[in-house]
């Protein structure tokens, strides 16, 4: 009887935790909602009222009104900045009375550069400081503000054929020299031949895709000879297109660690070789800074409020645990002021 029960209780457990794993809903990665576009007023300018080529990937609030434009890559494609956007309409719906949207434009930082430049957007959110944005004659920002922390990661196939060395509590891994020279050393003579190693660059004019330019040209590869070698792999693609590129086809990679986390279904088959997020090289951390248009192009003070309003306490706790209950980590780190 005793082992019969036993047997019982097993018998429950095991269709009770399978029940479980069956209902239980998968982590996605986070989902671009599409709006209609004609539910918006002059979608088809830019914050000065003149033409502009340059769409919404996303809005914000159902008002017809765009009080704020914002471009950015990253925290967009993450959905932390939906989460801070839709937080602020919650408290601030208004600009002198009138209901207002926010407007995502999807951009790398170059790109989040010339938006402001050219009168696109009132805020670009950037990892990069340009000089010229800031000083001179032809000044186009105002000081950027950091608003939180990212970090550079090295993926790359969990089979690992250039044998990378991660960095571990047992000691010191590969420097990123030394990936890049395995990856050279077992890199494909023709592209996609099996068991050598490929790398994947976005190509673009990203902040990763500088990072990794100048790891290159510091590690005396001349770049020209690099875009013509079978082992390297360039597509134009976003963080996340180019996260799965590399999980789909077994590439090593360089990333953002908010794409890794908030993107779980894109890890398969690969793991992280460094980390930025570690503090163990300088060189890969990733900052992020809110840069707002000079005053003279700002239609209303909303911008700058809702700059402010992200600096601050409720906007920090935001960036601080968004991304913890959807991914289990949060995205990005928030700042100590």
């Amino acid at each position: 009887m005793p082992i019969t029960f036993k047997l019982v209780v097993q018998c429950l457990l095991t269709v009770l935790l399978l029940t479980g794993l069956a209902s239980a809903e998968p982590v996605l990665p986070y989902q671009i909602k599409p709006y209609e576009s004609s539910a918006y007023e002059s979608l088809l300018l830019g914050r000065d009222g003149r033409p502009s080529d340059l769409r919404p990937e996303e809005i914000y609030g159902t008002a017809p009104h765009i009080g704020i434009r914002i471009a950015n890559g990253g925290a967009g494609y993450t959905g932390l900045l939906r989460a801070l956007s839709e937080a602020y309409l919650k408290t601030r719906p208004t600009i002198q009375g009138k209901p207002f949207s926010i407007a995502w434009y999807a951009t790398n930082t170059t790109y989040s550069y010339y938006a402001l430049r050219d009168h696109v957007v009132d805020v670009s959110l950037v990892y990069e400081i340009w000089a010229d944005a800031l000083q001179g004659p032809r000044a186009y920002a105002q000081q950027p503000v950091l608003l939180f922390n990212d970090a550079f990661i090295f993926v790359g196939p969990a089979a690992n054929p250039a044998e990378l060395v991660s960095a571990s509590a047992n000691g010191r891994g590969d420097s990123l020299d030394e990936m890049l020279d395995k990856i050279i050393a077992t890199g494909c003579k023709q592209p996609f031949a099996p068991n050598c190693s490929m790398y994947a660059s976005r190509s673009d004019l990203s902040g990763t895709y500088k990072k990794e330019t100048a790891y290159l040209i510091a590690h005396r590869t001349p770049v020209d000879l690099v875009l013509h070698s079978p082992w390297y792999y360039a597509k134009l693609a976003t963080p996340r297109e180019a996260l799965q590129e590399a999980s789909e086809k077994g590439l090593y990679t360089m990333n953002d660690k908010s794409t890794w986390i908030s993107h779980p279904s894109f890890q398969k088959g690969l793991a992280i070789f460094a980390d930025g997020a570690l503090g163990l090289d300088a060189n890969l951390n990733n900052p992020c800074y809110a840069l707002l248009a000079q005053e003279n192009y700002l239609v209303s003070d909303q911008p700058r409020r809702f700059l402010r309003w992200l600096a601050g306490p409720e906007g920090q706790r935001i960036i601080a645990t968004y991304g913890q209950h959807e991914f289990g980590a949060p995205v990005v780190r928030a700042v100590r002021r």
